[in-house]
């Protein structure tokens, strides 16, 4: 099974040049302007905040994956209604031990996954994700839970 944090970096790097993903998107004009700002460096919290909120999956997803995500955006996208977008908060080493909790009873085990693999995941959590109903969930648990005590 793919590592989903692979697919959506994928898709964001994608999207950022310009190529329309599954035929919707930016034309092949040019790099939509909400993408190229969501991966911008020099992205002001402000600005973020407004595309946390944008209407397209990738640019939301794109803004969950920043290593300067304020945790009140993370947060806040953690309740996303796509997958994706809450895979991304769920892998995203800034995220929150509280958001994180919230995440591991997620209803998609993709999210539950990346909870387990994300490094701020605290012992406690990946112990409760050592029963998660997912086999995959289960996995990564063990392997990270074996990790901290070697």
């Amino acid at each position: 099974m793919a590592d989903n944090r692979d697919q959506g970096w994928s898709r964001v790097m994608l999207a950022s040049s310009g190529a329309t993903l599954e035929g919707h998107g930016p034309s092949s004009y040019g790099p939509d302007s909400a993408m190229v700002e969501a991966t911008s460096s020099s992205l002001p919290i402000p600005r973020m905040k407004e595309l946390a909120s944008h209407g397209r999956i990738d640019v939301r997803e794109a803004i969950a994956m920043r290593h300067d995500c304020t945790a009140g955006i993370l947060a806040s996208l953690a309740f996303d209604p796509k997958v994706d977008v809450r895979v991304a908060v769920a892998g995203n080493e800034r995220t929150q031990k509280v958001v994180l909790d919230h995440l591991a009873k997620d209803r998609d085990g993709n999210v539950a996954a990346a909870v387990a693999r994300n490094a701020r995941t605290h012992e406690e959590l990946l112990g409760l994700l050592t029963r998660h109903r997912k086999s995959d969930v289960r996995r990564i648990a063990v392997k990270r839970l074996a990790r901290m005590e070697a």
